[in-house]
Order: structure tokens, then sequence, then C-alpha cells
């Protein structure tokens, strides 16, 4: 890895990265050279629509390397039924330790291939989703693809227009660039991954381990965006679920302001698209966050780097006679 450079950087986000470094990924991304990774609990039918959608885009005679859907102790355990274990390359794995950065830590070190595709099993990849990542390859190490709401209905209209699962951008040295990652939709660099030890698997759930490695990613290389490599995100319809997810937000906030030594404490906000209902949601939102962010208790050693706390992985080298052979 290269010398990192003083960070000239400015973000719209609290938490801007610390350091910028060097380093230059592939400017190509064959299927061959792709490992799609999801962690999952609970969410067979998720699983086997992400699967069926998968099956459209990716033909037997047109696929990538491998699809690794990671149980993370699932009841009843997760399955692939046969009609698409016969037609795609789709392993189950069992993670133990709870956590959506220990599942994708596990899927990431059994990759053998170069770049790897973070989604969620509740995404639906597109089309145009891999063409898109091709598009947008300019030698960043990873990139944020764009997660937008599978539904029509007012909740799913206000994850759209909030940009829930889209990282806010920061300028680098005047280009426009994402200030971490979302792992609903993104597309990593696996040396780079590599570097860091992948995710911290300090977090507990699925909340602030994303942002947290986006973070530390910059320390590598840049990221970059890939706006035309979509994926369609089933939101739940209803009140609880929408206060759940922003509860789990705020903690994973929490930590990372422990981790950071940061202020992260939620502010009050407006909508992006004024209406009597979307300011509803934002005070809920804002409420459900500051519960999240005020009742999260860091353990004493939070605030040591991530190397230092449990949790920190090593990854197997990639076979280059696998590698080549791929390509």
């Amino acid at each position: 890895m290269e010398e990192h450079e003083t960070m000239t950087l400015l973000t719209t986000f609290a938490l801007p990265p610390i350091s910028r470094g060097n380093m230059v990924a592939p400017r190509e991304l064959a299927l061959s050279d792709l490992t799609i990774v999801v962690p999952v609990k609970n969410n067979q039918i998720g699983v086997t629509r992400l699967l069926e959608a998968c099956l459209k885009i990716f033909p037997p005679k047109h696929c990538l390397a491998e699809i690794v859907l990671v149980d993370n102790l699932s009841h009843p355990p997760v399955e692939v039924p046969a009609h698409l274990a016969s037609s795609l390359p789709v392993r189950v794995l069992l993670c133990t330790q709870s956590g959506a950065a220990a599942a994708r830590n596990l899927g990431a070190r059994q990759a053998q291939t170069r770049w790897i595709l973070f989604l969620d099993s509740d995404c639906l990849p597109t089309p145009g989703l891999i063409d898109g990542y091709r598009q947008a390859l300019n030698g960043a190490i990873a990139y944020a693809g764009m997660v937008r709401a599978e539904q029509h209905d007012p909740v799913s209209r206000y994850y759209d227009t909030q940009g829930i699962l889209n990282p806010p951008p920061l300028w680098d040295d005047g280009e426009k660039r994402p200030a971490y990652l979302i792992t609903a939709n993104a597309l990593v660099w696996r040396e780079a991954l590599a570097q860091l030890g992948g995710f911290d698997e300090g977090f507990p759930s699925a909340g602030g381990e994303d942002i947290d490695l986006g973070l530390r990613l910059w320390s590598v290389g840049p990221l970059a965006y890939a706006p035309a490599a979509q994926t369609l995100h089933a939101f739940e319809p209803h009140l609880l679920a929408f206060v759940r997810r922003f509860v789990r937000y705020g903690c994973g906030n929490r930590l990372l302001a422990a981790h950071y030594q940061a202020d992260l404490a939620p502010r009050l906000f407006a909508p992006h698209r004024p209406s009597l209902f979307n300011r509803f949601l934002a005070g809920v939102q804002w409420l459900s966050l500051w519960w999240g962010y005020h009742t999260a208790k860091p353990a004493q050693c939070w605030s040591l780097p991530s190397s230092q706390r449990a949790g920190s992985t090593t990854f197997p080298e990639i076979s280059p006679t696998l590698c080549d052979k791929q390509r």
C-alpha cells in the first residue's frame, strides 16, 4: 500500500475519513472474477426472490463465479430451492457468530475472486447492476451502488426521497465521492478489504459496521459512486419496522461516535419532500434514532482501534492459479 496523503476531503457527513490512501484497483470487472456475498437471518422468502432475480440476470452460460449466502443463525436454516441450486453457482455458509459484520467477513474470506459484491437478502439486483459498476470503474477500491425502494407505498417513497440507503457525498479535490459504503449494494476490491481485516465484528447488529468499513477503506484508497448500478430494496411498509430500523441505526451511530470520539447525536431535520406524512415520518425517524443513540452502551474497549478489539480477522490469499483460470 502506498503512503497516505494529507486529507483534502470536505463532507456533508459529521464523521470524515481520517486519512486518504492511494491504492489503485483494477479497472475491469469480469463476471468470472466476481463473488456476491449475502448475509441472511430469517429471510427465506427474500433469499429465494434474490436468487430468482440472479437467475434472470446470470444465465448458466454467462454466470458470475459464485453467490455465497451466509446464514447467520436463521430458524429454520436457510435453504436454496432445488431448481436454483442446479442453475446458479450458489452455496450456503453457516455463521455462528451473531451480526452482519461477522457474516460478511465469513463470506468474503471464502471468496476466490478479486471483486466482492455485497447485497442484502431483501434486495433485488436489476438487469443493469453489473454494467452499472463497469461504467463506474475508475481505479477506486470500492463503489457505492444505488439502492431504490421496490414498492411505492408512502413509507417506501419516504426512504427513496430521503436517500436512506445511499451514502452522503464528500468532495475529494473537487470530485464528488461517497463518504462511506452501504452494503445493501456495494462493490469492494477484495485486496483492499483484506488490508483492513474486513468488517469490525464488534458491531453486534446491522448498523454502523458498513459506515465504519467505508471510513477505514479511505485510508487504503478512494471510493466512488456507481449510480447506474442499482438494486431494489423491499422495505417493510408498517411503522413498527420503520421504528426498529432507526433505533438500530441510532445504536450503530452511538458505537461509531464512541469509537471515533465524535458527536453523532441525531439532530432535528426536515424531510426532503415536504408533506404532512413525511413530516410525521421525519419526526418518528429522529425520535427512533435518538432513542437508539442514547440507550446504546458501548463496551469500555470500544474506543480502541478495530484491530485491537475482538473480531478482527485475516483473509487468506487468493489462488493466482484459480483467478487466472477464471479470467
